[in-house]
């Protein structure tokens, strides 16, 4: 196997730093190494529940996104590629080096959106599958009369493997990043605290989507004014009947202890039961 991207390690019986996951035994797919964790992992505070179901819906594939980890990246740097923010072509401009693409600014668009650093993309296939890689180093600045946004800042890396030879797993996730977006979510007049969330979403850790509709994850978090925390679920179970609750379990640890459960297709009302320090502290809830 040829691997093209420097500093990305894979090794079937390695602690995985950048999952703080030391028990490869969680696992079937192999580990990958993106460095020291970016998060601090510490000082959120769960409240009344809704701030454990906010974490969730970051953490937990198909609540809130599908994939968590991939889609805000991902959704923030299709948001840069908007003809008020980018010039195209020019601003950012593209490089191709092998199987690596990379975006490359240090620049300022007509509208007026300073750029500065890159964002690329690298693909490969192994005897486990199709492997993708985002390396980002970039940041926009906005410089104009009623932006989209005031700066969106997209640092570190995500690992997103098809496992097509790997039995059990349909999907592993390894992601050590920081995808910050100050002021987006006010310009769009949604609530509050998705633009208190994500002035500075950052997460480390490992997801694995398995053949049987489970998926298992664990890593830390950092949800910007909220303060950090680790994360790690029981195997959830999603179903198609029931999109946006799984069944399962999952354990917040900060200051406190804050477990959810969730009923998934029995109930699919967009709640669980919500423990703090071992005490049933009643229902957390999506909108």
């Amino acid at each position: 196997m040829q691997l093209r991207l420097v500093g990305l390690i894979l090794c079937l019986a390695c602690a995985d730093k950048g999952a703080d996951s030391a028990d490869e035994s969680l696992w079937n797919a192999p580990s990958v190494d993106l460095g020291d964790a970016v998060t601090v992992g510490s000082g959120f505070e769960f409240g009344n529940g809704d701030g454990a179901w906010l974490a969730a819906e970051h953490v937990i594939p198909d609540i809130y996104l599908t994939m968590p980890p991939t889609d805000i990246p991902q959704l923030l740097w299709e948001m840069l590629q908007g003809a008020n923010i980018a010039d195209e072509g020019s601003c950012p401009y593209l490089t191709a080096s092998g199987a690596t693409l990379t975006y490359k600014s240090d620049c300022r668009s007509q509208d007026g959106y300073e750029w500065s650093g890159e964002l690329s993309e690298t693909q490969w296939e192994d005897e486990h599958g199709r492997w993708k890689q985002w390396t980002m180093n970039l940041e926009v600045i906005a410089d104009v009369e009623n932006p989209s946004f005031d700066r969106v800042t997209l640092q570190g890396d995500f690992v997103d493997l098809t496992a097509d030879s790997l039995d059990g797993v349909d999907r592993a996730v390894y992601a050590n990043l920081i995808a910050g977006a100050d002021g987006y979510w006010e310009q769009q007049n949604i609530s509050q605290n998705r633009e208190a969330a994500w002035n500075n979403y950052a997460v480390t850790g490992r997801w694995e989507r398995r053949s049987n509709g489970t998926t298992v994850s664990q890593g830390s978090l950092d949800l910007g004014e909220y303060g950090g925390l680790r994360f790690s679920s029981e195997p959830l179970q999603h179903s198609d009947s029931c999109a946006g609750e799984p069944a399962g379990s999952l354990t917040l640890e900060s200051n406190q202890t804050a477990v959810l459960t969730f009923e998934g297709v029995s109930s699919c009302d967009r709640c669980a039961s919500y423990s703090l320090d071992g005490e049933f502290a009643g229902q957390a809830c999506g909108s």
